[in-house]
């Protein structure tokens, strides 16, 4: 890694496609152990060269519950290791009330396959996330963030967040 400039560490935390299973709980979405262990190898390395680390899809669903799952784990070797930085979390569950509104308003569509979302489909699952883009990332990264834990996130973002930011042509990004 010294013989070449590293601007940033990004990683996917998700899966091809785990099914909805691990949206359901508190399912992280491989052995905490071997979690823990890639993320003392990231952290280190972070520290070692001072720049970002960004993570989408934590947990591997990249639900509320493990995002702070995962930033309990970040937090307990930083303190192991004596290292800092900034961490930023980015929430992606969805609020059931807002959603349940957008429906009421008719502001949501259908694929022609596919029957229209309802309010009990909203209030009976166990989880409801969106898939959000770079922008989160790019306003952790703006904000001062060295660490970002990303929720459901297209598995490109962490990725694209920072050349981006830094002016390279998204369509080359």
């Amino acid at each position: 890694l010294q013989e070449h400039d590293i601007d940033f560490i990004a990683c996917d935390s998700g899966s091809n496609d785990s099914g909805p299973g691990n949206y359901a709980g508190p399912v992280l979405g491989r052995p905490e152990e071997n979690l823990y262990d890639d993320l003392q190898t990231l952290l280190s390395l972070r520290d070692d060269y001072d720049i970002p680390l960004l993570i989408g899809n934590t947990g591997c669903p990249g639900t509320d519950q493990n995002v702070d799952r995962v930033s309990t784990m970040v937090r307990e070797i930083a303190s192991e290791q004596s290292i800092e930085f900034d961490l930023a979390q980015i929430y992606t569950e969805v609020d059931r009330d807002l959603l349940v509104d957008t429906i009421n308003d008719d502001k949501i569509g259908t694929l022609s396959y596919d029957k229209q979302l309802s309010e009990d489909d909203v209030r009976s699952a166990e989880t409801i996330v969106s898939q959000v883009g770079i922008e989160p990332f790019r306003d952790a990264l703006a904000d001062g963030a060295d660490v970002i834990l990303g929720g459901r996130c297209l598995d490109i973002s962490p990725f694209s967040a920072l050349p981006i930011v830094e002016g390279y042509d998204r369509g080359l990004v």
